[in-house]
């Protein structure tokens, strides 16, 4: 089965499952589900930074599912729960395992979210970090020179770093003049759908959608 087709269905069924498992089978059997359904919450981040594809990929619209399946899964858990907890004692600690994993459920679907916002944050993060030897470059060289390299060959060349299979358009860095009193360090997020650039105008770090053109909306 294809992966993505798999989180989409999981994201369905997982909540009637778990709740299944936790009134008809056993506690432990709904732990184990629970526990499996974390893995592949776990693996389906890593997929979805995996396949953005430059804004464009199956990961893109992995992203948009979980915006629909946390609430439809909070929504659905809030329906069973009725039933529920009328078949069960007060006292059963059932009801309260059910809270528990209903609530990791709902968040369970938000792993392409995390994806993309904490391990790709992180492989940004990295990027940038490898191009600060450049900008330290370029501004010894302004005040030698009195003015901004126009090109990097000017400079000692520096590797982007390989984040967990970067999938997006290679790009190293570069400079560019984006107004004749604003110079720009360039380069791609690590997934290809984001310029990233480093204004020497204000010294900040800011990132735009590689559709906008990277002279945009800067910082």
């Amino acid at each position: 089965m294809d992966p993505a087709t798999l989180f989409f269905i999981t994201g369905l069924v997982a909540s009637p499952i778990f709740v299944f498992l936790l009134w008809k089978i056993s506690a432990r059997t709904a732990l184990i589900f629970l526990g499996a359904d974390f893995l592949l919450g776990v693996w389906t981040a890593f997929f979805t930074i995996q396949n953005i594809g430059g804004g464009f990929g199956i990961g893109v619209f992995m992203i948009f599912f979980a915006c629909f399946a946390m609430p439809f899964a909070a929504l659905l858990l809030a329906i069973l729960w009725i039933p529920f907890s009328r078949a069960l004692d007060k006292r059963d600690p059932r009801r309260a395992l059910f809270l528990i994993g209903g609530i990791v459920l709902v968040i369970l679907q938000s792993a392409p979210i995390a994806g993309q916002g904490i391990i790709g944050g992180y492989c940004d993060a990295q990027i940038m970090r490898a191009g600060d030897p450049i900008v330290r470059a370029a501004q010894q060289y302004k005040q030698e020179r009195g003015d901004y390299p126009r090109a990097l060959h000017d400079l000692v060349q520096v590797a982007r770093p390989s984040c967990f299979g970067s999938v997006g358009a290679p790009s190293d860095f570069a400079i560019e003049r984006c107004a004749d009193t604003v110079t720009i360090l360039r380069t791609r997020s690590f997934d290809g759908a984001r310029d990233l650039r480093y204004n020497f105008a204000t010294g900040n770090w800011s990132g735009v959608s590689f559709l906008d053109g990277a002279c945009n909306f800067l910082r």
